[in-house]
């Protein structure tokens, strides 16, 4: 994460068969326009919310690849830790 320091983040969730997957095109057009200002964004993607993610880490980057263009950096799919 060193390499992200001093930088603005945005951490998203992702799902790649959820209703919401065209945010993919608008995290994209935002990180291009901002990215060389000191902006990032990553997405992780996770399966624990409606099992909206079911597929393998190399399906899920290829599937943000070619439909969204997204060239921000996704991590590998991780389950989250929920507190009550």
């Amino acid at each position: 994460m060193d390499k992200y320091k001093g930088k603005v983040v945005i951490v998203v969730n992702t799902a790649s068969k959820c209703g919401f997957t065209p945010q993919f095109k608008e995290l994209e057009e935002l990180y291009k326009k901002y990215n060389g200002k000191g902006l990032d964004i990553l997405g992780f993607p996770c399966n624990q919310f409606a099992k909206q993610d079911p597929a393998g880490n190399e399906e899920i980057q290829s599937f943000c690849q070619l439909n969204y263009g997204v060239t921000f950096d996704m991590f590998q799919k991780k389950e989250l830790l929920i507190r009550d």
